[in-house]
């Protein structure tokens, strides 16, 4: 996690534009060294039946899988679902509850998020990345071509 500072300043790491890859994607405002938490998505809980509904609409693809054991997923909000795919990302995400301590600020979030972060640096314009397939490019509903 992060402290309040770095939440901060992770919100001018990231502009908006259109993507070669898909549709609209998250890009790097300025040059960022690996390791940077550029962006923390807040979350929303879904449903099993949610994300079926979801399945038929444009934000099909857009849903983290996210308590398999209660059987829900997230959609992310904020930058979270421009994250555009690439097997080979500059950047990698992961989960924050809402109770979690960051361990060197004591600094708590308060809700649950996405904390994306920058695996290597990342020039200034180039567009933020994610696997989406975790490793295996059968479970993606789309040609990663």
């Amino acid at each position: 996690m992060m402290s309040p500072e770095a939440l901060v300043r992770s919100a001018v790491l990231v502009r908006v534009g259109p993507s070669p890859k898909h549709g609209l994607g998250a890009f790097a405002a300025e040059g960022i060294a690996a390791g940077t938490v550029v962006h923390v998505a807040p979350v929303m809980l879904m449903s099993e039946d949610d994300v079926e509904t979801l399945e038929t609409t444009p934000l099909r693809g857009l849903v983290y899988g996210w308590d398999e054991d209660l059987g829900t997923s997230v959609l992310a909000l904020g930058y979270g679902s421009l994250f555009n795919h690439d097997p080979d990302p500059n950047c990698v995400y992961h989960r924050i509850d809402a109770d979690d301590v960051d361990a060197e600020s004591g600094y708590v979030l308060g809700y649950d998020a996405l904390q994306y972060s920058t695996l290597r640096d990342v020039a200034a314009g180039e567009e933020f990345t994610i696997d989406y397939s975790g490793g295996d490019p059968s479970i993606l509903w789309f040609d990663p071509a």
